[in-house]
């Protein structure tokens, strides 16, 4: 039995490949024809089936004829081969809404024609498929197309009167329940449900398209095994595979056709070509998402078929740590549930918010340059540091003490001395139970008392005499006096630790006993996020072991790091102050984006999603900052014409300068020389 298809597309490919992996024909007997080289390349090389542009010389080698064209082109099909189809032949037409009768009258008089009306999951073996047998059929050609057919799924005779009737249900009833599933799926999203059937394909496996895959495993959201990813280089596809145990293809088509959501993560220049590759597989059951910049929806839309559901997504660097910000714009033919859903997938690799595509190179402005502006702050501010005499990297000592048993007590219970409390209980450092404060007010004891579940007193001897480890976190101009009063219980049994801003080792040892145990310690504002950026300098009776345990202890709620007291001044300029130039940077840049036409929440969340994301890639990357600005600007790109501004504004100088003014300050009210 030898079987030609006129049209090679994927219903063809399908019934074709189900045909022969079922072993019910031989690919040798198989021969198709189409317009496009590139589509009989392909289909030569998957299925080793025959290929031609010539319709008639697949007709000439059939015995089945399969008319998988459009409807649009069947009369022109038709008349090109009807002097070839005599009853020797049997001619199936799966074209949809094409008659027996039309058929018929276009063919010769006597040929065999049967209507056949499959639907899409015949493309994985599992088709509905009904038909109905012209007048000058044999009576066995009906058994033989439902043999044939049922290879690809079911296979069942209608009369013609009852065709319109099985399109309306077995035709169109994937497509409602594709919107079912969807339906459900995305409404399980929203109630917090994981993506776990949702199978997500990227086109590019680039460090962007990796950053989001693992986002997606990492946080449960979608399953690796539901995951492909393309590349043009085995050894990038190796990689991907063996760290991400994602499935990795050299096809990208193989990569859409096992996806439900597809990223295109590839550069703008080579999109077009990627696009033309893949347009004819990307129906409106697959969702398509852009992470190229600057490639429109229109653009995007013009290249695929016209129902093509497309989403236009930014997301920026810091999304490598799992700390991006994304916005988000959807095509005419996305589906309402499509937004949320993407929402749902990029949320688990930092912040994503829609936007319509008019206020896209806003956020590019914002959010997409503004990492490389942050990268040059912090590269601005560490160099200041440097000059005024900070180690360029910090080497934390290693803590061998035990914890869980110490007591800690802090003298003054105000938001600072609350979020260092929160931090030690939390990482369960020091117990709830093994903590005492005090304050002046009931109502802060009260507080304190029932949120943290620690011990509270009015009486600050009552907690230096609870207390291994005595916190003073009070303002400087009340220190003395609690020094004074406290004084004759801080003997050297005890680590007293000062967090009062400009209160020197000196004055602070000069005013207890004189073998005290006294630390200074200056943390920052972002400690009250668990953030703090901290450092601490030792007393001279100060036991070796008091250094380290400090800093286990303050690690809970930042970083925290050892300096001589001679750069506390240098330290105040940049990490004490710093948050404030910061949140200058974050106001400045919000107020950009509202200009340009965001909304300031979003121009808020954006622009602070993409400080927070930025430190945190400086962070865990362990690159220089000026490394990671160079790495993410291009040439005559958007970032390097806002860093030329940068620059033009003086922006690096002013920074220097303000950390540089901020340490003299601090030197100035502790009544000492700065480091130059």
């Amino acid at each position: 039995m030898r079987i030609g298809f006129v049209g090679a597309g994927r219903m063809a490919q399908a019934i074709a490949k189900g045909f022969t992996s079922r072993g019910i024909i031989k690919s040798r007997n198989i021969w198709a024809s189409d317009r496009a080289e590139k589509t009989l390349e392909r289909i030569s090389t998957e299925l080793r089936i025959n290929v031609t542009h010539d319709n008639r010389e697949v007709v000439e080698h059939s015995d089945i004829l399969v008319l998988s064209v459009k409807p649009q082109v069947m009369d022109t099909v038709l008349a090109e081969l009807s002097d070839l189809t005599d009853p020797s032949k049997l001619v199936v037409s799966v074209a949809a809404g094409v008659t027996l009768d039309h058929l018929q009258s276009r063919l010769l008089p006597d040929s065999r024609v049967i209507r056949l009306m499959p639907n899409t999951p015949i493309l994985a073996n599992a088709g509905a498929s009904v038909y109905c047998v012209g007048k000058a059929a044999k009576p066995e050609d009906g058994p033989l197309i439902e043999a044939l057919f049922k290879s690809v799924g079911t296979c069942d005779y209608l009369p013609e009167n009852l065709m319109d009737a099985a399109t309306g249900l077995s035709g169109s009833g994937p497509a409602f329940i594709f919107e079912a599933i969807d339906a459900m799926t995305s409404a399980g999203v929203q109630m917090g449900l994981p993506l776990h059937a949702m199978r997500v394909g990227f086109i590019g496996a680039g460090r962007m398209a990796q950053a989001i895959a693992k986002g997606f495993t990492s946080k449960g959201v979608v399953k690796a095994t539901d995951i492909w990813a393309s590349a043009i280089t085995k050894k990038t596809l190796t990689k991907v595979s063996t760290e991400l145990g994602i499935n990795v293809s050299q096809s990208n088509r193989e990569v859409v056709e096992h996806s439900d959501i597809l990223v295109l993560s590839v550069k703008p220049q080579v999109m077009d070509s990627v696009l033309a590759e893949m347009s004819d597989l990307v129906d409106p059951f697959k969702l398509v998402v852009s992470v190229a910049a600057g490639v429109t929806l229109d653009h995007l839309q013009s290249r695929l078929l016209p129902d093509s559901r497309v989403i236009r997504l930014m997301p920026n660097t810091p999304i490598l740590v799992n700390a991006g910000a994304s916005v988000y714009c959807v095509g005419r033919a996305a589906k309402p549930e499509d937004g949320p859903l993407i929402e749902a997938l990029f949320k688990s690799v930092g912040t994503c918010d829609y936007l319509p595509e008019n206020l896209m190179d806003a956020a590019t402005g914002l959010s997409g340059s503004g990492p490389a502006f942050i990268l040059e702050a912090i590269d601005a501010m560490t160099n200041a540091g440097v000059n005024l005499g900070l180690p360029h990297n910090q080497i934390d000592p290693s803590v061998a003490e035990k914890l869980s048993n110490v007591r800690v007590g802090f003298v003054g219970a105000g938001r600072m001395a609350q979020a260092i409390v929160k931090g030690f209980t939390n990482d369960g450092i020091v117990k709830a139970q093994n903590i005492w404060a005090s304050a002046r007010t009931k109502a802060t004891l009260n507080k304190v008392s029932a949120e943290l579940g620690i011990n509270v007193s009015q009486s600050n001897r009552e907690v230096a005499e609870h207390s291994d480890i005595l916190v003073l976190s009070v303002k400087p101009q009340v220190m003395d006096s609690v020094l004074a009063e406290l004084s004759d219980l801080t003997d050297p049994s005890k680590l007293v630790v000062s967090v009062a801003a400009g209160v020197t080792l000196d004055h602070l040892q000069s005013r207890l006993l004189p073998d005290s145990r006294v630390i200074r310690l200056m943390p920052n504002t972002p400690i009250l996020a668990n953030a703090g950026a901290s450092v601490y300098c030792v007393g001279k009776a100060a036991k070796p072991e008091d250094g380290p345990l400090i800093e286990a202890l303050f690690k809970s709620v930042g970083t925290c790091d050892y300096l001589p007291e001679n750069l506390m001044d240098a330290a105040t300029g940049l990490s004490g102050s710093g948050p404030a130039f910061i949140l200058e940077a974050i106001d400045a840049m919000t107020n950009a984006g509202v200009h340009q036409g965001l909304p300031r929440p979003l121009a808020m969340r954006l622009a602070t999603q993409t400080v927070y994301g930025t430190s945190r890639l400086v962070l865990e990357s362990g690159r220089h900052p000026a490394e990671l600005r160079d790495a993410i600007t291009s040439p005559g790109g958007t970032t390097i014409t806002g860093l030329s501004e940068l620059e033009a504004r003086g922006f690096r100088t002013a920074l220097w300068q303000a950390v540089n003014a901020a340490a003299n300050r601090s030197a100035e009210l502790g009544a000492k020389k700065p480091a130059q």
